[in-house]
């Protein structure tokens, strides 16, 4: 993703007021932004800056980080957005692994689901809890492979797909009639 077309991804994230039930529920215009140490949070802050929008950043080290309260009550919420950067993941003795615990990731997928925030993920490895997968390419076939990337795998077995540690994997779009709303140019 361009850099420039960073700050219309973080616009649509805000959220004003949503009406659920009979309770009407409002939204700070502020986005979270979890990352693991500030030049990360930099890159998704500096849209935000550029536009005047309000957020806060929370460095979460390996050792993982208490989140902060996301709403002060049933019906106010603290943010309007969540920027993840690169999972907030560490290399720990069993592979690489988020900082957040999943009950972190549960609570913010509930705060998501209760009051109509965003949750954009930059940096994010292809797994298939974001309806993508590593592949490898063999000829014309595309053969899925459960534990991408790297760890205990030959190099012999990455050539000429995703995942080698030595080349970098690009991504263009050519036709963003997929994604309507996307605001991608092409």
């Amino acid at each position: 993703m361009m850099l420039s077309r960073l700050p219309f991804a973080f616009a649509s994230l805000l959220t004003g007021f949503i009406c659920q039930g009979n309770a009407a529920i409002s939204v700070a215009s502020t986005v979270l932004v979890l990352a693991r140490e500030l030049p990360s949070a930099n890159s998704a802050t500096s849209g935000l800056q550029g536009y005047g929008i309000p957020y806060d950043v929370v460095l979460v080290p390996q050792s993982g980080v208490t989140l902060p309260p996301l709403s002060s009550s049933g019906t106010e919420g603290s943010y309007g957005g969540i920027v993840v950067m690169s999972e907030v993941a560490y290399r720990y003795d069993s592979g690489w692994a988020s900082a957040l615990t999943t009950a972190q990731w549960q609570t913010l997928y509930e705060y998501q689901a209760a009051f109509g925030a965003r949750m954009v993920r930059l940096d994010a490895f292809p797994a298939p809890e974001f309806g993508t997968s590593c592949s490898r390419f063999s000829g014309s076939v595309v053969a899925v492979r459960a534990n991408c990337p790297i760890t205990g795998v030959s190099a012999a077995s990455q050539e000429g797909g995703c995942c080698n540690t030595s080349v970098e994997q690009l991504v263009s779009i050519s036709n963003s009639a997929s994604f309507p709303t996307a605001n991608i140019k092409t």
